[in-house]
């Protein structure tokens, strides 16, 4: 059952293995007071790190983490823990700032402060994305799907050359 508790044990079992992750998406929005409470189908957590390297690593040496192969792209891992999908993005910082760059060719720029502002909640410090981060994401969501529509149409297309020279 995806509940706040057990957002907070997948956020501090991967923080304690070195993991720099925070709340995002619908639990960091219900959190921050952005929207009201609902059940949610998964949790969302931005990453800052340059690679997904040691995440991947760490993920298939854990029985109780289930890997979700189509969700695997440049900018995103996915997992099963105890039934409920987290969904992981990467964030790089350079001296520029911080971006995603979202199958691989859209390169998506969050504000300098997503990382700057602690939660407190029932007496505890949580590392929730900032409230600017999840509006400008919001505001910004029709430019990520569009680029996963080019992506779509870009694999279609190559699929359909490589069947094309293959029979």
């Amino acid at each position: 059952m995806n509940e706040i508790t057990l957002v907070l044990e997948v956020k501090s079992m991967l923080r304690r293995q070195g993991f720099d992750v925070w709340i995002f998406g619908g639990w960091a929005e219900e959190l921050r007071g952005i929207s009201r409470m609902r059940n949610h189908g998964d949790i969302d957590l931005l990453m800052r790190d340059e690679d997904f390297n040691l995440l991947d690593e760490y993920v298939s040496s854990h029985p109780e983490l289930e890997t979700i192969p189509q969700k695997t792209y440049s900018h995103k891992r996915a997992f099963y823990y105890k039934g409920v999908m987290i969904e992981v993005f990467l964030i790089s910082q350079t001296p520029q700032g911080l971006f995603t760059k979202f199958f691989d060719h859209f390169k998506y720029s969050w504000p300098q402060h997503t990382f700057d502002e602690l939660y407190l909640h029932e007496g505890k410090v949580l590392h929730v994305v900032s409230t600017s981060a999840l509006f400008q994401y919001r505001n910004t969501y029709a430019l990520v799907k569009k680029a996963r529509k080019k992506t779509k149409s870009l694999l279609f297309k190559i699929r359909k050359r490589l069947y094309k020279y293959s029979a």
